[in-house]
């Protein structure tokens, strides 16, 4: 047996008769045969946006915003970076995993290898992935017409704008917005090299945040 303490406990849920024929009863062993059906979907229950436009006096504003609501996310980066199965980076929640003198935490012990396969797909790296993100938000103000009329231009506005400014969230991994290979990999954040190599198509790779300020003049 490869399960020490301070490893994760799976469910036995499945066994198999001498025809291998599944039971339902418990064998001893944990295999693929003791999967669960969660009924939990990657596809959002709801998909929403929000435009918003205002202006007042020479001030303009705008805000853009998208979410959605009622899908799941296995985080498996979360996994990676909880395990210590590899030389690879290690999670801040690993500070407090368990050792003999640290027995009352829900973190795994570090033991390279991962022999008991704690970081394995299970329902502990399952999370909700409802979100609303802030996509866009801009505030201009164009200059009075009767003083860019002086130096014979028609209009001068000066902006201030950010994309993706912040995600409002419980999801806990890098960003709940990310992209994916296939249909097959939705709701799975899960690059090839959790915590190693980071692609737009194999999640992981949190959508940048930008700001920038500009001039528009018009003549």
């Amino acid at each position: 047996m490869n399960t020490s303490p301070g490893d994760f406990k799976f469910k036995d849920l499945n066994g198999r008769d001498a025809e291998g024929n599944l039971t339902g009863q418990p064998d001893g062993v944990i295999t693929d045969d003791d999967r669960d059906y969660l009924e939990k979907s990657a596809i959002p229950k709801l998909n929403f946006g929000l435009n918003f436009n205002a202006s007042y006096d020479n001030f303009d504003f705008s805000i853009s915003a998208y979410g959605v609501a009622g899908n799941y996310i296995l985080n498996s980066i979360r996994g990676a970076l909880e395990s210590g199965g590899d030389y690879n980076n290690l999670s801040t929640n690993s500070l407090n995993r368990w050792t003999p003198s640290n027995t009352n935490t829900d973190y795994p012990r570090l033991v390279f290898g991962d022999p008991n396969q704690n970081s394995r797909s299970s329902d502990r790296y399952l999370e909700k992935g409802d979100y609303m993100k802030i996509s866009n938000i801009q505030v201009g103000y164009t200059l009075p017409a009767a003083l860019t009329g002086k130096v014979r231009i028609s209009r001068i506005r000066v902006y201030l704008s950010g994309q993706n400014v912040f995600t409002l969230t419980k999801y806990t991994g890098f960003d709940p917005d990310f992209g994916y290979s296939n249909i097959f990999d939705r709701g799975v954040d899960n690059p090839t090299y959790a915590n190693k190599v980071f692609t737009a198509y194999m999640a992981g790779m949190p959508n940048p945040r930008t700001f920038q300020a500009g001039i528009q003049v018009g003549f």
